[in-house]
């Protein structure tokens, strides 16, 4: 029943099923990512993040070549509880036999639901370590590109400007590393594609809103706006650096004495 509710249009009318369960099944690392899935559907980010966050070391399943799954909806992943050696993806335990395995904490979904619970919750450091993690282990992958958008965005969304503009500028990164694999030198430095464009955009917002709070005695001039300054300075696009520069006489007019850059 509770594998059905959280396929379903209304995920959280799954958790009375999953809450009951966790009194009797802890330490289930099934159960710990549908109730954390449960919960952030319901809005409960903070409880959300932390039964996603007892999820341990447990294998999860990928299917083989050829072997169709069910058991995504709507960006959900249903796990199965039940007690085999290998626990499945879908609603059926049988398909288990025609699975091999692959580290829960790696998934990129399980990734993206505990950094947007992160967020939401008020605890955009813990997201960004998820990021840092998934980094370390995949580089450049497509699969970083795409939780490093969902962080930012996340980030901005919450107000946490700072932690977003570090997070567009993390993206900007990989995206130049993309580039770089898919066509050199020359299609790293060519004219900036729409993704690229769109992705400065987000970072110029982020820089900004960050710098208004500076301006607003929000934040402190010197902690912010020299890391602001450089990540700015860093980018290809041109108009970072006009932006850089108004920072940094800003910085150095009205923050005498905090490192200003020049």
């Amino acid at each position: 029943m509770a594998s059905a509710l959280l396929l379903s249009p209304q995920p959280q009318e799954a958790l009375p099923y999953l809450e009951s369960m966790a009194e009797v099944c802890q330490g289930d690392d099934a159960l710990s990512w549908n109730l954390g899935v449960a919960r952030a559907a319901a809005g409960q980010w903070e409880a959300a993040a932390q039964a996603l966050q007892a999820v341990q070391v447990s294998q999860s399943v990928v299917p083989r070549e050829g072997v169709e799954m069910a058991g995504l909806h709507g960006g959900i992943t249903v796990r199965s509880c039940c007690h085999l050696d290998l626990p499945s993806e879908s609603l059926c335990c049988c398909t288990a036999l025609c699975l091999k395995r692959r580290d829960w904490l790696e998934d990129p979904l399980y990734q993206s639901w505990l950094v947007r619970c992160l967020v939401r919750c008020g605890q955009p450091e813990g997201a960004w370590q998820v990021h840092l993690g998934a980094q370390a282990q995949a580089g450049a992958a497509p699969a970083v590109a795409a939780l490093l958008g969902l962080l930012s965005s996340e980030l901005f969304q919450a107000g946490a400007f700072l932690w977003s503009a570090r997070a567009f500028h993390a993206l900007e990164h990989v995206q130049r590393q993309q580039a770089l694999m898919h066509g050199g030198a020359l299609a790293a430095a060519a004219a900036p594609s729409d993704a690229a464009a769109a992705i400065w955009e987000g970072k110029r917002a982020a820089c900004i809103a960050a710098f208004r709070e500076v301006v607003q005695g929000k934040q402190e001039a010197g902690s912010v706006l020299p890391d602001l300054i450089g990540m700015l300075r860093s980018s290809a696009n041109p108009q970072a650096q006009l932006v850089a520069s108004a920072m940094a006489a800003w910085l150095r007019e009205h923050a005498a004495g905090a490192g200003a850059p020049s």
